[in-house]
């Protein structure tokens, strides 16, 4: 019984691990639905990682579960937070794919917020949305020069906001890829040139 007391709390080990213990132990059939039930949990957590993180900034909470209900069904993982210097930290902690950034928010709005990721080298390539109910073509250049990547005005289309988010998380997985084969292809190059007499 004690190993799968150890099993329910870690719960590290692999479904294949649950499967032999159920082989192995089918009296305490009575407990395993449980222990599925943690491993479905975490397995669907590991699947929304693997599809992509989404951060969604808005100071309207209504907005923000809206919008968390819609993304976690489409399997992403989703954070939100309700200011502008809030998501800064958050994203300085958290590896983040997409940031959906409302522009009307006090203290700091969604175009300063825009303007200070894409001018850090550590941010500058995780792609903004920005969620405006402003359709005016001010405010569109506002946001182009803040280094917004794409516009979407509120109250958002589904069919819209699901495609684009498709759209900008795959050229950030591409851009992610490009960038480990590009600093494998410099180590390689430091490694010969480290071993070459003549360089």
């Amino acid at each position: 019984m004690q190993e799968y007391k150890n099993f329910n709390i870690t719960g590290n080990r692999t479904a294949a691990s649950v499967k032999s213990f159920e082989n192995r132990h089918p009296q305490e059939s009575v407990l395993n639905p449980f222990a599925r039930a943690v491993f479905q949990d975490k397995e669907l957590l590991m699947e929304k990682e693997r599809n992509g993180r989404i951060l969604v900034v808005d100071d309207s909470i209504q907005n923000l579960k809206l919008m968390e209900a819609l993304l976690t069904r489409l399997n992403y993982g989703v954070l939100t937070e309700e200011s502008g210097i809030d998501a800064l930290e958050t994203i300085r902690q958290t590896e983040i794919d997409l940031v959906l950034l409302d522009v009307m928010m006090p203290k700091m709005d969604g175009y300063e917020v825009c303007r200070r990721l894409k001018s850090d080298e550590n941010t500058r390539s995780i792609p903004v949305i920005l969620l405006t109910s402003l359709d005016d073509t001010e405010s569109k250049v506002n946001g182009i020069e803040a280094g917004a990547d794409d516009f979407i005005t509120k109250p958002p289309n589904k069919a819209e906001l699901i495609a684009r988010t498709k759209s900008l998380i795959k050229v950030r997985r591409l851009n992610k890829n490009l960038a480990s084969i590009e600093n494998v292809l410099f180590s390689l190059a430091a490694a010969i040139d480290a071993k070459d007499p003549y360089t």
